[in-house]
């Protein structure tokens, strides 16, 4: 039997996070080969519903309709997404604790079943995520794919859409270890970083019901979010020694103005989850161009190119996968 050969491998907790993370690049680079987005967290044994926000296998049919517009091909895990997998997630909020310890059990057997996947094919490249934003899923990825961090054809991509928020991906690097090309706030601290997703996230789905509430209850409220965000970063990295390795990280930027609209239209085909993140589309180009524009240094009426950027090990160097 024939092989499958991949000129990429995007591993995806769920079904829009390659999209939302790396749409442009995944368009960019089906010109020069097949494409494959392998999502993990995929079951979904019931459904549940906040607000216009899905979680069910409707998302299937999404998912498909990106695949369509910039030329991907999808595997599916299928291990249970965090919110309907354990009490614990029930919450939305709870979705960005550290895993519970039944979750830690089993990354051995979901690392076990990547690596025997990925063993069945041959590709150039794969992309991981980092898991910047600390959902549950996010994480438990990264930790499930400890074993290819290694390689030289491994690159970590930046969680959309919590890379959008102000200095989230510096948190999140800095948590892991040593960055390569430091640039990072100096001030950086979980107090400043929850505020900051907090104020970037009001207008959102998750957040939207607490703008309409009347002062003092909305100020009351806005404090109880920022304080819990900090609590659980906090929680984050009393954890990570236990957890993680340290990295020394170098950051290599990716041109994809030519795709950036259809990267757009992609992370619009999954109308069940964008509003958690976006409240028009306007919104939504404005909050990646803003990314884009922190990523490059250049004089202010330079052209508005747009780019994704990934992050490799120091040391390593472009080669083959498997």
């Amino acid at each position: 039997m024939m092989i499958k050969y991949y000129r990429a491998v995007f591993l995806s907790p769920h079904l829009d996070d390659a999209v939302f993370s790396c749409g442009g690049s995944i368009a960019k680079l089906a010109g020069e080969g097949p494409i494959l987005v392998l999502n993990v967290f995929s079951s979904y044994p019931a459904e549940v519903r906040r607000g216009p926000v899905v979680i069910s296998r409707e998302r299937f049919d999404e998912d498909a309709k990106a695949a369509a517009l910039l030329g991907f091909t999808t595997e599916n895990l299928d291990e249970v997404d965090a919110a309907l997998r354990h009490p614990a997630y029930r919450s939305p909020a709870n979705l960005f604790r550290p895993p519970v310890p039944e979750d830690i059990d089993r990354l051995a057997a979901t690392s076990a079943r990547i690596g025997d996947f990925l063993s069945s094919i041959h590709y150039d490249a794969i992309y991981l995520p980092l898991g910047i934003g600390w959902h549950v899923d996010h994480v438990l990825s990264h930790l499930a794919t400890k074993h290819l961090h290694g390689l030289p054809s491994t690159y970590f991509c930046e969680d959309a859409p919590y890379c959008l928020i102000p200095n989230a991906t510096q948190y999140r690097l800095r948590e892991l270890g040593k960055i390569a090309d430091e640039h990072a706030d100096g001030a950086l601290s979980p107090r400043s970083f929850a505020q900051e997703w907090y104020e970037t996230s009001a207008d959102c789905a998750t957040l939207a019901p607490i703008k309409t509430m009347a002062w003092p209850e909305r100020g009351v409220a806005a404090l109880v979010v920022a304080l819990y965000l900090r609590t659980l970063l906090a929680k984050h990295r009393s954890m990570r020694r236990e957890r993680e390795a340290e990295y020394t990280l170098k950051p290599m930027v990716q041109s994809i103005t030519g795709h950036f609209d259809a990267k757009i239209e992609a992370c619009y085909r999954y109308e069940s989850q964008i509003s958690q993140f976006s409240v028009s589309r306007t919104d939504c180009v404005a909050r990646y161009r803003r990314y884009s524009k922190s990523m490059v240094v250049g004089p202010a009426d330079a052209p508005a190119d747009m780019y994704e950027r990934f992050w490799q090990l120091e040391g390593a160097s472009v080669g083959s996968g498997n």
